[in-house]
């Protein structure tokens, strides 16, 4: 099953689906295939929940909109890493964005890798290590 990521993400799709009418998505010009997933919401050829990014398992929306929200695992979102040599794009205001999910048996596995940050509002954030005993 082909997976699409987010709004107006664009894909190479091995064969083209047809399109209703007043759909906004479409072709371009080299032949990737631009979904736009308010027209697809229930259809089988748009997956808008990502596999987790550990194990490769398949995890199910939690939301009848189908749009990356998983159950049973978390989302995680970067605008860009100053130090990454592969994902530091030059405009903080940019209006794109990595996303991974992770599901909760891999991360609940790995917590000794997991940081949870603390917002300080007057100074820098702190950091301690993630019990996820304490979140529930």
């Amino acid at each position: 099953m082909e997976q699409l990521y987010g709004f107006g993400y664009t894909h190479k799709w091995p064969k083209v689906e047809h399109f209703s009418p007043g759909c906004a998505c479409g072709v371009n010009s080299i032949g990737e295939v631009f979904v736009d997933p308010c027209c697809h919401v229930n259809e089988k050829s748009v997956r808008m929940v990502l596999n987790c990014f550990k194990c490769n398992k398949e995890l199910e929306s939690s939301t009848p909109l189908d749009n990356n929200q998983p159950y049973a695992g978390t989302t995680f979102i970067s605008h860009g890493q100053y130090g990454s040599t592969v994902w530091d794009p030059p405009n903080p205001m940019s209006r794109y964005w990595l996303e991974i999910n992770i599901c909760d048996d891999c991360l609940v596995e790995n917590r000794i890798q997991v940081l949870r940050g603390i917002f300080i509002p007057t100074g820098h954030n702190e950091y301690q290590p993630w019990d996820p005993e304490e979140e529930n």
